[in-house]
Parts: C-alpha cells; sequence; structure tokens
C-alpha cells in the first residue's frame, strides 16, 4: 500500500520501513520464518497454500469457555490463523480468528489463505472457489451459543429502556 485514501504524506513510512527485532539474531527469525513456511507446505496450514505463492503461516485452536445458565460450559473452541505471504518480501500478513470453529486448520485457515490470494493475484482460482462457498455457507454456532447469545441479548434489554426492550424483543424473537 502507498496511501491512504491518495494521501501521500509521511503517514505509512514507518510501516514502509525493514525494522530489526530486538535481542533476535537474523538465523534465528530465519529459522521461525522457514518454520512458519513448513506449517504451510507439510504441517496443519496446507490448506493456506496458493499456488505460485510461497505462504508462511501458524494454526491455532483457543479453548472455549463461557458461562451459561449459570454454568461453566466448555463450548467449541476458536480456530486461528496468523500467516504472510510471499515468503520473501512479504505483501500481505493476516490474522483470522473464527469463533466457535473448531481446529486452526479448519475455518481460520482456508478464510486467511482466500484473503490473502484475492489481495496478492486480485482473483481466486477456481479449484478454490468451492472452499469459498464452503466458508460462506458454514454456521459455526452450536445451540449453547445461540442460547449465550440470546441471554446476552435480552440482558442488554434491561439496559435499553422501554422503547428499547421493544425493539429488542422483536429482533429476537423473545
Amino acid at each position: 500500500m502507498e496511501s491512504i485514501d491518495n494521501d501521500n504524506s509521511e503517514k505509512l513510512k514507518k510501516y514502509k520501513e525493514k525494522h530489526s527485532v530486538a535481542h533476535i539474531s537474523n538465523e534465528a527469525f530465519q529459522s521461525v520464518v522457514d518454520g512458519m513456511a513448513d506449517v504451510v507446505t507439510s504441517g496443519t496450514a496446507r490448506k493456506a497454500q496458493i499456488e505460485g505463492i510461497e505462504v508462511c503461516g501458524k494454526t491455532g485452536t483457543a479453548e472455549n469457555n463461557a458461562v451459561v445458565d449459570g454454568k461453566l460450559v466448555k463450548l467449541k473452541d476458536h480456530s486461528l490463523f496468523v500467516g504472510f505471504a510471499p515468503k520473501n518480501n512479504p505483501k500481505i500478513a493476516i490474522a483470522v480468528v473464527v469463533e466457535n470453529a473448531g481446529f486452526g486448520a479448519t475455518y481460520a485457515v482456508p478464510i486467511a489463505s482466500i484473503l490473502m490470494e484475492k489481495y496478492l493475484t486480485d482473483s481466486l482460482s477456481a479449484k478454490r472457489k468451492p472452499i469459498l462457498q464452503q466458508m460462506l455457507d458454514a454456521n459455526t454456532f452450536s445451540a449453547e451459543i445461540k442460547r449465550k447469545s440470546k441471554l446476552d441479548s435480552l440482558n442488554a434489554v434491561n439496559y435499553a429502556g422501554a422503547e428499547g426492550a421493544v425493539i429488542m424483543r422483536k429482533i429476537i424473537g423473545h
């Protein structure tokens, strides 16, 4: 990115310059980059591969617990991915968190990969369009999450006043 809304001022200068990471040798830094490339070529983020572009990344899964009806409930984990591309001279860095979606490779990786491919090539390959449709059609909300969301919405009604309560009840169907 060269400008923000055609503003070529100095606002982006610090983001265009390479910065040294304190207390990390070039060799150690390169090992991390190479490891992130390996995660995409032969590890948990293989779905992040983009033809002709070397992608680097790391998947993750975050435990998800919530209080529902006064009880601590284990909900479906959150899906995580961080990555960048291309490996040498990156043009995009991305972090994707998909709540209640399970392992990082299940949702966060394909979503990040689709976004990176579209950004870097201004298109999406035909073989990846079904993956895009699968992500668009996905519903990661479990019954517990739907119940918690409804309870959260009902609690919000208490703070909205009489007029807000009528509107909120119509929205959530309660």
